[in-house]
């Protein structure tokens, strides 16, 4: 089977040292830099097995901490689904770093939920050929690296970043035991800042509710499933979808109750900037649960979801669980959320238009959790898909085709996919468009997963990574 590359960061970020500020378990950014201090960021990258498709692979993540000095970078442990983020990061935690010359760094991670697709053709960690399954191994692990940039000097007010890679072609064995001390599983190495903007790095897409507004700081806290963000807003922030709600499309359309996504950036000072902000619900009264089709019942009306996201957050379903979504009788029409992609000339409207691998979102007017779970949809939408690629010949104008391409789409025949790039598509990986690409080249991808009635799929790519 091909080798897939699935990008995941999370970030893990220090330098919140408030001033005046309470609600411990909230992401703040620093106000006054105690002196004597700097800005560490820590990101995680990740590379699956060849043999499974990965669906999710969620963690819980219980400190980082440098040494020596036992200096935490995490405050509190928090869970991330790290396939989810194979083309984003996302942001965690912050503390004040002490500067001086730190040797190495350790990492503890917990309760790992792997959900695959077993690609096998035979039977692999007890799931059988072709069908999805979970292993929920009982694991705590601490892994201390001290090679890569260590010794580390930090200096004052001098912001550091650190990347873990996590390769799960080594953590995981064969028959998918999961070893995160394994040869070459855990590396790392430094991340440098983008200029002049000071930017550490990116957290697209994340989903949550509205807990409380500071108008005058132009702020607002988002409870996720991670974490509680404290997150700000400027003039460049772009806010979406505000007035489908009889609100304006500005930082006084955002209130208490809402359901929002929202993309982040992460500077050196700490602070989270919000660049984008959509609301996806006026109150959270209903859950909205994101997830990868799996398959789909056109007749019966019918698909099944992996989840990855889920808010807000909701008992007795979680990332990786398996659901079958049924439209309800008073079913809204099906929807993209296209994120300022040019999507026209592309249909998304019905169950015939779903096919496996495409990322959808879907609100639930009723579900159980009982297994196997089941959700009653009120509405349907085309969300983002995130899967590593190969280049497939030469790239022509901005586009080009790509295979290896996970199972399931190579199980329902397709082979290839076309991917067409725009103005709005982020390049990544040291190239600046398509023309960075050659056949072979290995990219994760971004963006949105379109079914045709006859040919390869169409992806509109919002993000292209060069491996």
């Amino acid at each position: 089977m091909q080798r897939s590359r699935l990008f995941a960061s999370l970030i893990v970020l220090s330098l919140a040292w408030v001033t005046g500020c309470s609600g411990g378990g909230t992401f703040r950014s620093i106000i006054r830099p105690p002196a004597g201090t700097a800005p560490v960021s820590v990101a995680i990258t990740d590379s699956p097995p060849a043999n499974a498709t990965v669906l999710a692979f969620d963690l819980s993540v219980t400190g980082v901490v440098l040494n020596p000095g036992n200096v935490s970078l995490l405050s509190a442990q928090t869970k991330v689904d790290i396939k989810r983020l194979e083309a984003e990061n996302a942001a965690l935690s912050s503390v004040a770093v002490p500067t001086g010359i730190y040797n190495s760094i350790t990492i503890s991670l917990a309760n790992p939920v792997l959900t695959f697709k077993n690609d096998t053709g035979g039977t692999l960690a007890n799931c059988p050929a072709g069908q999805v399954c979970q292993l929920r191994p009982s694991i705590a692990t601490n892994v201390t690296l001290s090679t890569g940039p260590f010794p580390l000097t930090i200096f004052p007010n001098t912001p550091v970043g650190l990347l873990f890679d996590v390769n799960l072609s080594n953590v995981l064995s064969p028959t998918l035991g999961i070893d995160f001390t394994a040869a070459g599983g855990i590396t790392v190495s430094l991340l440098p800042a983008v200029q002049p903007t000071g930017q550490l790095t990116a957290s697209d897409d994340v989903l949550g509710t509205v807990t409380s507004m500071d108008v005058v700081n132009q702020q607002f806290v988002l409870s996720t499933r991670q974490d509680n963000l404290l997150i700000s807003v400027d003039g460049n922030t772009v806010f979406t979808d505000f007035d489908e709600a009889q609100l304006g499309n500005t930082f006084g359309g955002v209130l208490p109750g809402e359901l929002l996504e929202v993309d982040l950036a992460l500077l050196g000072s700490g602070t989270l900037l919000a660049t984008r902000v959509e609301l996806q619900d006026k109150d959270s009264t209903k859950t909205e649960v994101e997830g990868v089709v799996v398959s789909v019942d056109a007749v019966a009306q019918q698909f099944k979801i992996a989840v990855v996201q889920v808010a807000p957050t909701t008992t007795g379903l979680d990332v990786g669980n398996l659901a079958t979504v049924s439209l309800g009788p008073s079913a809204l029409p099906f929807g993209i959320d296209n994120d300022g992609l040019s999507t026209a000339g592309f249909i998304f409207s019905a169950v015939r238009d779903l096919q496996p691998g495409q990322g959808v979102q879907v609100r639930a007017s009723s579900f159980t959790t009982l297994q196997p779970n089941f959700i009653v949809a009120d509405r349907v939408q085309l969300r983002m898909s995130r899967f590593t690629a190969t280049v497939l010949g030469t790239p022509s104008g901005n586009s080009f085709s790509a295979n290896n391409l996970p199972s399931l789409l190579t199980t329902t025949g397709i082979t290839q996919i076309s991917v067409q790039t725009s103005t709005q598509t982020q390049f990544e990986g040291g190239i600046t468009g398509v023309s960075g690409l050659g056949s072979g080249s290995s990219v994760s991808l971004r963006g949105l997963l379109f079914k045709q009635a006859a040919g390869n799929p169409v992806f509109v790519a919002e993000k292209v990574r060069k491996r």
